[in-house]
């Protein structure tokens, strides 16, 4: 009789017998076409920002910020910089969950050309939208895109989330162990 009770009695003074903690490291990486002057593209979609993505071939890294996300909801910023003056602003709020996906919610990217007198951000500035976001497997990867304009045309940015590494996280139920002999 006394073993079970002490069973209850250290699974309620140890953390150990709680669910473990899961925290992740989430990647974005932003990234252009390579090559000479911008081309002039269309309006990129404000809801998902697909259109007229540049391919992986051909894309020049420009920066990447890693964000060690909980199973907390943060608020979080990376403030990027683009090719001629511009500059690439993503805000977002984001958790992982216990299965080890990234919630991404309330995505904003903005695509800023370059300042003007006045202006704190020029003509040909975009912003795009999600506020319902999206999730990322770890292993898998979600694309994004923003533009800004240069004055000869728009440039478009690509940016690339990804789950680096998920610390925590078990598949299938967690089930507590009696030591050994009890």
């Amino acid at each position: 009789m006394w073993k079970v009770v002490l069973f209850i009695s250290i699974c309620g003074l140890v953390p150990a017998c709680a669910a473990p903690a899961v925290e992740a490291l989430l990647v974005v990486t932003l990234s252009t076409r390579a090559g000479g002057p911008a081309r002039s593209i269309g309006p990129v979609s404000s809801s998902e920002g697909q259109g007229s993505s540049p391919s992986g071939a051909d894309l020049v890294p420009l920066g990447r910020m890693v964000f060690r996300l909980t199973s907390h909801s943060q608020d979080l910023e990376a403030g990027l910089d683009g090719i001629r003056g511009q500059q690439i602003i993503v805000r977002f709020t984001a958790v992982v969950l216990p299965a080890g996906f990234c919630a991404v919610g309330n995505y904003e990217a903005y695509g800023l050309a370059k300042p003007e007198p006045g202006r704190p951000f020029g003509a040909g500035s975009t912003l795009q939208a999600n506020p319902a976001g999206f999730s990322i497997e770890p292993g898998k990867q979600v694309t994004r895109t923003i533009s800004a304009d240069t004055g000869s045309g728009a440039v478009i940015y690509r940016l690339d989330f990804s789950v680096l590494k998920v610390f925590g996280a078990k598949s299938g139920p967690v089930r507590h162990r009696l030591f050994e002999g009890w």
